[in-house]
C-alpha cells in the first residue's frame, strides 16, 4: 500500500481530491482518489465529516491508474477536542 497526505479540496461519497505537493515540479496538484467501498475511517464517522482544507491522510493501492483509498485519516492537530482522551481513564 502507497501512503499520501494533503489539504481535502473536494470530497463525495465516491472519490475524494486533495491538494498535495509535487516534489519532483515543487508545485501543489490536485490529486483524485477513489474510494474503496470497505474504505477504513479514522478521526471520522462518513466522509461527510470531511470538510473543504481539512488535513487528511490516505493509505491507497493502484488500480490501472487510478488510486483507490483503502485508509482515511482526518489528522487532528494537537489540542484539538477528540471523542477519546486518555486522561479521562487516569486515576488522580
Amino acid at each position: 500500500m502507497d501512503y499520501s497526505w494533503g489539504m481535502a479540496v473536494k470530497v463525495s461519497a465516491k472519490e475524494i481530491t486533495l491538494m498535495e505537493y509535487d516534489y519532483e515540479t515543487d508545485q501543489d496538484i490536485n490529486v483524485v482518489y477513489r474510494i474503496d467501498p470497505d474504505v477504513e475511517l479514522y478521526n471520522i464517522e462518513s466522509m461527510e465529516d470531511i470538510a473543504e482544507g481539512d488535513t487528511i491522510e490516505i493509505d491507497y493501492v493502484l488500480d490501472d491508474k487510478d488510486k483507490i483509498a483503502k485508509v482515511i485519516t482526518l489528522v487532528v492537530a494537537a489540542g484539538e477536542e477528540t471523542d477519546y482522551l486518555p486522561e479521562e481513564d487516569m486515576e488522580y
